[in-house]
């Protein structure tokens, strides 16, 4: 199979004045991970991605994911999957030991950049998450999929796998609820549900629990620790 990397400059220099990543901290580890099937395969994430929108980027494929400081030096997981469930994908990678923070171009490996350059922001949830791609996702960045790098007043969308659940809310920091809404639609396979979050629900970063209730029954639920541009 050929493998084909992006360095996403052109987008890079759209990110903010403050943050500006002019190359890339991202060095490739391993192999990628793509599938590509006829079929939807359902990974057992509930969180699908965290994505926040931005001005559409020039050059295409493009992804930025914002990388805190304090994540240097350590392996980190970029995972997307396409709505439909027929696409799914790993990137490892190590962020460099001097990198200090913010949004960061990605170096994407692939296979599929003609099927990736055409998604659509509600077509692929992805996240970044600091560890190897085996390994758990306690602490997850934000994505920024074929868009520039956002300003701090735009919101972000966390992506549910609900698992049927016939309602989906979150619990910030174990004291504010935040509703979610069911995505539309047949293609809603690998996630059903979105999340709308702002700077002032979540600052900098933030405890977050996804809580299911199914059959008016408490599912198993998830807590994460989201990281993101926002300031506090």
């Amino acid at each position: 199979m050929h493998l084909t990397t992006f360095f996403l400059n052109t987008s890079c220099l759209l990110a903010l004045a403050s943050a500006v990543c002019a190359e890339s901290p991202l060095r490739v580890v391993g192999n990628p991970e793509e599938r590509f099937t006829e079929a939807a395969k359902i990974s057992g994430n509930v969180l699908a991605g965290f994505q926040v929108r931005g001005s559409p980027a020039p050059d295409l494929p493009s992804v930025l994911v914002w990388v805190p400081a304090s994540w240097a030096g350590h392996d980190v997981c970029l995972q997307a999957v396409s709505q439909d469930g027929r696409y799914e994908a790993r990137w490892p990678y190590q962020v460099e030991t001097t990198w200090t923070g913010g949004f960061a171009e990605v170096p994407l490996v692939t296979d599929y950049a003609s099927f990736l350059s055409g998604a659509r922001f509600t077509d692929f949830a992805s996240a970044l998450h600091k560890g190897g791609c085996a390994s758990d996702r306690g602490e997850v960045a934000v994505v920024s999929w074929n868009t520039s790098a956002p300003n701090v007043s735009t919101p972000a969308y966390l992506w549910i796998n609900s698992f049927g659940a016939d309602e989906v809310f979150l619990v910030l920091n174990d004291r504010d609820e935040v509703d979610c809404i069911p995505s539309t639609g047949s293609q809603a396979i690998a996630y059903d549900f979105q999340c709308a979050l702002d700077g002032g629900q979540i600052g900098k970063d933030a405890t977050v629990e996804i809580v299911r209730l199914k059959s008016g029954r408490l599912q198993p639920s998830d807590k994460i620790r989201l990281v993101s541009h926002w300031k506090d």
